[in-house]
């Protein structure tokens, strides 16, 4: 029997620079639009190309949504990015959320996408994961 969705952790694909800046403590908020659920308690992070592979992963402490102009304001000194990097990927949104960066564990070999599922694409937004997938990722560490 298969089972469902866990709907409090997600697989997030986060570009290199970022992820590696979660990892290395430097960024503790990832700034998302309006698509992504608030009642997440896990971020499964997929670093993007080249990388392609799963690294890691991180509590969820708390969401945030406001206007991006305030977003920054808030965690401008946490963000991991540069102002007009962020106001750009936030051009023509009113609201944004930020995702507070808990606790985080960093895998110590990346592992691939196919440890979830066969043949998994990476999630243009977010993919919810099941437990054993969750878990399955968690013994790599």
């Amino acid at each position: 029997m298969a089972s469902k969705a866990n709907r409090d952790v997600i697989l997030l694909p986060i570009f290199p620079k970022y992820a590696n800046a979660i990892f290395e403590g430097k960024k503790k908020v990832e700034f998302r639009k309006l698509n992504i659920p608030q009642n997440i308690n896990y971020v499964v992070v997929y670093s993007t190309a080249p990388t392609q592979k799963i690294v890691g992963y991180f509590k969820v402490e708390q969401i945030t949504i406001d206007s991006p102009n305030k977003l920054w304001n808030l965690f401008k000194n946490v963000a991991g990015i540069e102002k007009n990097l962020l106001m750009e990927y936030y051009s023509g949104h009113e609201q944004g959320i930020a995702i507070h960066v808990g606790e985080f564990i960093k895998l110590s070999t990346p592992i691939n996408l196919d440890i979830i599922e066969d043949e998994l694409a990476p999630p243009q937004s977010f993919k919810y994961l099941e437990d054993e997938h969750f878990n399955r990722i968690k013994a790599y560490l």
